[in-house]
Protein backbone atom coordinates (compact mmCIF):
# COMPACT_ATOMS: atom_id res chain seq x y z
CA UNK A 1 0.00 0.00 0.00
CA UNK A 2 1.58 3.47 -1.00
CA UNK A 3 2.20 5.83 1.37
CA UNK A 4 -0.21 7.97 0.27
CA UNK A 5 -3.09 5.55 0.82
CA UNK A 6 -1.76 5.01 4.43
CA UNK A 7 -2.31 8.43 4.79
CA UNK A 8 -5.55 8.70 3.56
CA UNK A 9 -6.98 6.40 5.71
CA UNK A 10 -5.70 7.13 8.60
CA UNK A 11 -7.23 10.35 8.06
CA UNK A 12 -11.14 8.75 7.87
CA UNK A 13 -10.06 6.76 10.51
CA UNK A 14 -9.55 10.11 12.45
CA UNK A 15 -12.49 12.00 10.71
CA UNK A 16 -14.79 9.56 11.51
CA UNK A 17 -13.90 9.69 15.43
CA UNK A 18 -14.38 12.82 15.86
CA UNK A 19 -17.70 13.21 13.85
CA UNK A 20 -19.00 10.30 16.69
CA UNK A 21 -17.99 12.68 19.45
CA UNK A 22 -19.73 15.95 17.93
CA UNK A 23 -23.00 13.50 17.44
CA UNK A 24 -22.41 12.40 21.27
CA UNK A 25 -21.71 15.94 22.45
CA UNK A 26 -24.96 17.42 21.06
CA UNK A 27 -27.16 14.98 22.13
CA UNK A 28 -25.58 15.70 25.77
CA UNK A 29 -26.14 19.64 25.09
CA UNK A 30 -30.11 18.83 23.85
CA UNK A 31 -30.54 16.74 27.43
CA UNK A 32 -28.92 20.14 29.87
CA UNK A 33 -31.98 22.47 30.07
CA UNK A 34 -34.59 19.72 31.88
CA UNK A 35 -31.66 18.38 33.44
CA UNK A 36 -30.69 21.73 35.40
CA UNK A 37 -34.67 22.45 35.54
CA UNK A 38 -34.91 18.64 37.53
CA UNK A 39 -32.02 19.53 39.34
CA UNK A 40 -32.77 22.38 40.55
CA UNK A 41 -36.62 20.92 41.54
CA UNK A 42 -35.30 18.62 43.25
CA UNK A 43 -32.05 20.69 45.08
CA UNK A 44 -35.38 22.87 46.55
CA UNK A 45 -37.46 19.95 48.03
CA UNK A 46 -34.96 18.75 51.36
CA UNK A 47 -34.42 22.47 52.52
CA UNK A 48 -38.32 22.67 52.53
CA UNK A 49 -38.58 19.96 55.11
CA UNK A 50 -36.22 21.38 57.21
CA UNK A 51 -37.47 24.78 57.12
CA UNK A 52 -40.99 25.78 55.80
CA UNK A 53 -39.82 29.31 54.93
CA UNK A 54 -36.77 28.58 53.46
CA UNK A 55 -35.86 30.75 50.13
CA UNK A 56 -35.84 28.70 46.89
CA UNK A 57 -32.50 28.62 45.03
CA UNK A 58 -34.38 29.21 41.56
CA UNK A 59 -32.88 30.66 38.00
CA UNK A 60 -34.38 30.67 34.61
CA UNK A 61 -32.16 29.83 31.65
CA UNK A 62 -31.81 33.17 29.96
CA UNK A 63 -29.49 32.28 26.56
CA UNK A 64 -27.29 29.61 25.96
CA UNK A 65 -24.35 29.48 23.38
CA UNK A 66 -22.59 25.94 22.23
CA UNK A 67 -19.37 25.87 20.71
CA UNK A 68 -18.13 22.74 18.75
CA UNK A 69 -14.40 22.94 17.16
CA UNK A 70 -12.99 20.40 15.30
CA UNK A 71 -9.34 20.06 13.96
CA UNK A 72 -7.32 17.67 12.37
CA UNK A 73 -3.30 18.24 11.51
CA UNK A 74 -1.16 16.01 9.21
CA UNK A 75 2.21 16.31 8.56
CA UNK A 76 4.81 13.80 6.69
CA UNK A 77 8.42 13.57 7.67
CA UNK A 78 11.22 13.33 4.93
CA UNK A 79 12.64 9.80 6.94
CA UNK A 80 9.76 7.64 5.74
CA UNK A 81 10.12 3.83 6.53
CA UNK A 82 8.50 0.79 7.46
CA UNK A 83 9.85 -0.77 10.82
CA UNK A 84 7.94 -4.26 11.85
CA UNK A 85 4.68 -3.03 11.43
CA UNK A 86 4.67 0.72 12.46
CA UNK A 87 4.82 3.23 10.34
CA UNK A 88 6.94 6.53 10.88
CA UNK A 89 7.76 9.75 10.01
CA UNK A 90 3.84 10.52 9.56
CA UNK A 91 2.45 12.87 12.32
CA UNK A 92 -1.60 13.62 12.48
CA UNK A 93 -3.30 14.99 15.61
CA UNK A 94 -6.51 16.17 16.21
CA UNK A 95 -8.49 18.09 18.51
CA UNK A 96 -12.29 18.19 19.54
CA UNK A 97 -13.19 21.02 21.73
CA UNK A 98 -16.81 21.73 23.07
CA UNK A 99 -17.71 24.67 24.71
CA UNK A 100 -21.35 25.62 26.59
CA UNK A 101 -21.93 28.60 27.99
CA UNK A 102 -25.63 29.95 29.52
CA UNK A 103 -26.71 33.04 31.11
CA UNK A 104 -28.88 32.54 34.22
CA UNK A 105 -31.34 34.63 35.69
CA UNK A 106 -31.88 34.49 39.59
CA UNK A 107 -36.24 34.50 40.23
CA UNK A 108 -36.38 37.60 43.26
CA UNK A 109 -39.83 38.42 42.38
CA UNK A 110 -41.53 38.45 45.79
CA UNK A 111 -44.86 36.91 44.28
CA UNK A 112 -42.86 34.45 42.59
CA UNK A 113 -41.43 33.81 45.57
CA UNK A 114 -44.28 33.18 47.79
CA UNK A 115 -45.81 30.73 45.27
CA UNK A 116 -42.65 28.58 44.85
CA UNK A 117 -42.84 28.57 48.86
CA UNK A 118 -46.45 27.69 48.67
CA UNK A 119 -45.50 24.88 46.06
CA UNK A 120 -43.05 23.22 47.46
CA UNK A 121 -45.07 22.74 50.78
CA UNK A 122 -47.89 21.61 49.28
CA UNK A 123 -45.89 18.65 47.88
CA UNK A 124 -44.39 18.25 50.73
CA UNK A 125 -47.16 18.41 53.18
CA UNK A 126 -44.71 20.70 54.78
CA UNK A 127 -46.72 24.13 55.68
CA UNK A 128 -47.71 25.83 58.64
CA UNK A 129 -50.80 26.52 59.90
CA UNK A 130 -52.48 29.95 59.01
CA UNK A 131 -52.63 32.57 61.50
CA UNK A 132 -56.40 31.79 62.04
CA UNK A 133 -55.42 28.17 63.05
CA UNK A 134 -56.71 26.68 59.60
CA UNK A 135 -54.93 23.83 58.08
CA UNK A 136 -52.92 23.88 54.57
CA UNK A 137 -53.94 23.02 51.63
CA UNK A 138 -54.08 19.40 50.94
CA UNK A 139 -56.54 19.18 48.37
CA UNK A 140 -55.81 20.24 45.18
CA UNK A 141 -58.55 22.98 44.85
CA UNK A 142 -57.62 24.51 47.85
CA UNK A 143 -53.72 24.57 47.15
CA UNK A 144 -54.79 26.08 43.45
CA UNK A 145 -57.23 28.63 45.21
CA UNK A 146 -54.19 29.96 47.01
CA UNK A 147 -51.95 30.13 44.94
CA UNK A 148 -53.94 31.78 42.29
CA UNK A 149 -54.46 34.09 45.39
CA UNK A 150 -51.07 35.67 45.55
CA UNK A 151 -50.76 37.07 42.00
CA UNK A 152 -54.37 37.40 40.75
CA UNK A 153 -53.21 38.48 37.51
CA UNK A 154 -52.18 34.93 36.25
CA UNK A 155 -54.20 32.87 34.63
CA UNK A 156 -54.50 29.13 36.70
CA UNK A 157 -52.03 26.92 35.63
CA UNK A 158 -54.35 23.87 35.73
CA UNK A 159 -55.84 25.30 32.83
CA UNK A 160 -52.84 25.05 30.61
CA UNK A 161 -50.43 22.21 31.96
CA UNK A 162 -52.83 20.23 34.04
CA UNK A 163 -53.35 19.48 38.06
CA UNK A 164 -51.41 18.44 40.16
CA UNK A 165 -52.34 15.20 42.74
CA UNK A 166 -53.77 16.29 46.64
CA UNK A 167 -50.59 16.88 48.27
CA UNK A 168 -48.43 15.65 49.93
CA UNK A 169 -46.99 13.56 47.09
CA UNK A 170 -43.69 13.78 47.82
CA UNK A 171 -42.57 11.49 50.32
CA UNK A 172 -39.68 11.47 52.99
CA UNK A 173 -37.55 8.47 52.67
CA UNK A 174 -35.24 8.72 54.99
CA UNK A 175 -36.61 6.19 56.66
CA UNK A 176 -36.61 3.95 53.72
CA UNK A 177 -39.77 4.45 52.15
CA UNK A 178 -38.41 5.30 49.07
CA UNK A 179 -35.88 2.20 48.29
CA UNK A 180 -37.75 0.90 45.17
CA UNK A 181 -38.84 3.95 43.58
CA UNK A 182 -37.33 5.22 40.63
CA UNK A 183 -37.66 9.16 41.51
CA UNK A 184 -35.50 8.51 44.88
CA UNK A 185 -33.00 11.54 44.99
CA UNK A 186 -31.18 13.03 47.55
CA UNK A 187 -31.82 16.49 48.37
CA UNK A 188 -30.54 18.55 51.26
CA UNK A 189 -29.42 15.75 53.31
CA UNK A 190 -33.08 14.10 53.09
CA UNK A 191 -33.85 10.89 50.66
CA UNK A 192 -37.10 11.71 49.07
CA UNK A 193 -39.24 10.32 46.29
CA UNK A 194 -42.33 10.99 44.32
CA UNK A 195 -45.36 8.88 44.78
CA UNK A 196 -46.49 6.59 42.83
CA UNK A 197 -50.01 5.86 41.25
CA UNK A 198 -51.35 9.11 42.48
CA UNK A 199 -54.60 10.53 40.35
CA UNK A 200 -54.78 14.35 39.65
CA UNK A 201 -56.93 16.54 41.96
CA UNK A 202 -60.31 18.07 41.11
CA UNK A 203 -60.48 21.35 39.04
CA UNK A 204 -63.36 23.06 39.69
CA UNK A 205 -65.49 20.54 41.64
CA UNK A 206 -64.85 18.47 38.39
CA UNK A 207 -62.81 14.83 39.39
CA UNK A 208 -59.77 13.89 36.25
CA UNK A 209 -60.71 11.68 34.28
CA UNK A 210 -57.54 10.46 33.59
CA UNK A 211 -55.64 7.84 34.39
CA UNK A 212 -53.09 7.69 37.77
CA UNK A 213 -49.63 9.04 37.74
CA UNK A 214 -46.60 7.44 37.65
CA UNK A 215 -43.62 8.52 39.87
CA UNK A 216 -41.66 9.50 36.81
CA UNK A 217 -44.62 11.19 35.35
CA UNK A 218 -45.31 13.17 38.45
CA UNK A 219 -41.65 14.02 38.84
CA UNK A 220 -41.82 16.01 35.39
CA UNK A 221 -45.20 17.64 35.94
CA UNK A 222 -44.05 19.13 39.43
CA UNK A 223 -41.10 20.43 37.84
CA UNK A 224 -43.20 21.81 34.82
CA UNK A 225 -45.17 23.62 37.78
CA UNK A 226 -41.82 25.04 39.24
CA UNK A 227 -41.60 26.41 35.94
CA UNK A 228 -44.78 27.68 34.83
CA UNK A 229 -45.08 29.31 38.38
CA UNK A 230 -41.37 31.59 37.65
CA UNK A 231 -41.99 31.66 33.21
CA UNK A 232 -45.76 32.59 33.62
CA UNK A 233 -46.36 36.65 32.48
CA UNK A 234 -49.28 38.36 33.87
CA UNK A 235 -52.42 38.65 32.48
CA UNK A 236 -53.98 42.34 31.82
CA UNK A 237 -57.32 42.86 31.07
CA UNK A 238 -59.69 41.43 28.52
CA UNK A 239 -58.35 42.78 25.25
CA UNK A 240 -55.31 44.42 26.44
CA UNK A 241 -52.35 43.37 24.67
CA UNK A 242 -49.28 45.13 25.01
CA UNK A 243 -48.02 47.29 22.32
CA UNK A 244 -50.97 45.83 20.31
CA UNK A 245 -52.27 48.38 17.57
CA UNK A 246 -56.42 48.48 16.27
CA UNK A 247 -56.80 49.53 12.85
CA UNK A 248 -53.45 50.49 12.43
CA UNK A 249 -53.37 53.02 15.14
CA UNK A 250 -51.00 53.40 17.27
CA UNK A 251 -51.23 52.22 21.15
CA UNK A 252 -52.51 55.13 23.44
CA UNK A 253 -51.51 56.31 26.10
CA UNK A 254 -54.04 56.43 29.42
CA UNK A 255 -53.76 59.90 31.20
CA UNK A 256 -55.48 60.68 34.38
CA UNK A 257 -55.57 59.19 37.95
CA UNK A 258 -55.30 55.68 38.37
CA UNK A 259 -58.52 53.97 39.53
CA UNK A 260 -59.55 51.83 42.14
CA UNK A 261 -59.34 48.12 41.47
CA UNK A 262 -60.59 46.06 44.10
CA UNK A 263 -57.60 42.82 44.91
CA UNK A 264 -58.95 39.50 45.61
CA UNK A 265 -58.81 38.44 49.22
CA UNK A 266 -55.31 36.46 49.92
CA UNK A 267 -55.20 34.26 52.74
CA UNK A 268 -51.31 32.98 53.19
CA UNK A 269 -50.79 29.88 54.76
CA UNK A 270 -47.06 30.41 54.25
CA UNK A 271 -45.75 33.36 55.53
CA UNK A 272 -43.08 35.12 53.77
CA UNK A 273 -40.35 36.17 56.22
CA UNK A 274 -39.52 39.28 57.47
CA UNK A 275 -38.14 41.96 55.53
CA UNK A 276 -34.11 42.06 54.79
CA UNK A 277 -32.19 45.04 56.86
CA UNK A 278 -29.69 46.83 55.07
CA UNK A 279 -26.61 47.53 57.53
CA UNK A 280 -24.56 50.53 55.90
Amino acid sequence: MGIGKVCCLLLVVLLGACEEEIAYSTGRIRSVISRVFEDQAIANLGPFIDDPLTIPNQILLAQGTTQVQNGVTTGIAPNIAFRAIALTGIELSSNNVLQQSWATIPVVDFDKIARLQLLYNYALGSGQPADDGAAPPTRFADFERQFTAIEPTVPALSASIGALPDGPFILNGDNGGCNDNATRALSGGHVICFADNRQRGSVNGENVTTGPLKSISLRSLFVLWTLATTEVARKGPPGDTPGATQAGKPPQTITGAPKSVPTPEKRLFYPTSPPLQILR
